[in-house]
């Protein structure tokens, strides 16, 4: 369907009979144009390199956690083992948090405050970077001490913070309006395959328009294929597990 658009929309471009007035709501809202297709690829494998970078700190994490578990169980015994490691992750996501605070909660209940912010220029570029690594790190230590949460809103809200990021690069104009929906939605697509719950997601949360799907399906698309569909994750975490 997306390809299907691009074709349609360029052939009614050359009759002059495209029709491009700005697509209804949203602060994030401008004009489409097949321009957009092409970087929803380019943000599609910019998502990947976010995926691989979010598992790397993964892999550190849980490493130190996993030899302190062992640790404790052989000197503690379990009970205790369980106490102290959820104490520790607690304590550290306290920290992480005091440090960062938008480290915190799952991320979905930050995310317009985060983009107003943006919006008015209060975050720097190492604001972005330093909300992004704590909000992976406080994930994946909470995890390895044993609390419970899920990896969904988390992702969602990385993808937000690479999507500001990504804004400052002249290549992704408009900026902010096309790469923040679409990494919104294709850095969690990169593992998971819900392309139409992912495009749903940005759609409903910024008011946009139906021309939206195309830049957010093939970014998503071209994530999960780039990472799963090759089988470039399966091979990172077969090495991973032999290490």
């Amino acid at each position: 369907a997306p390809l299907a658009w691009v074709v349609k929309y360029a052939l009614d471009k050359s009759s002059g009979d495209a029709e491009t007035p700005p697509l209804p709501g949203a602060m994030l809202d401008f004009e489409y144009s097949n321009e957009l297709a092409g970087k929803a690829i380019l943000l599609g494998f910019a998502s990947v390199i976010v995926l691989l970078v979010y598992f790397i700190v993964a892999g550190v994490t849980k490493r130190i956690f996993l030899r302190l578990t062992r640790l404790l169980q052989r000197r503690c015994g379990k009970r205790i083992r369980i106490i102290l490691m959820a104490s520790l992750a607690g304590l550290l996501t306290g920290c992480l948090g005091y440090l960062v605070p938008l480290s915190l909660t799952d991320g979905a209940t930050q995310i317009m405050p985060t983009l107003k912010a943006c919006k008015t220029q209060h975050f720097s570029t190492s604001d972005l970077i330093a909300i992004a690594f704590a909000k992976s790190a406080a994930y994946w230590v909470a995890a390895g001490g044993g609390l419970v949460g899920g990896i969904f809103f988390p992702l969602l809200y990385i993808g937000i913070i690479a999507g500001e990021l990504l804004a400052k690069f002249e290549l992704f104009a408009p900026g902010a309006r096309l790469t923040v929906p679409v990494m919104m939605a294709s850095v969690p697509s990169s593992i998971m395959p819900a392309f139409f719950t992912m495009i749903a997601l940005p759609l409903s949360t910024f008011n946009l328009g139906p021309k939206w799907c195309v830049p957010i399906f093939i970014a998503s698309l071209t994530s999960y294929t780039v990472l799963v569909g090759t089988g470039l994750l399966r091979r990172l975490l077969l090495k991973a597990a032999s290490a």
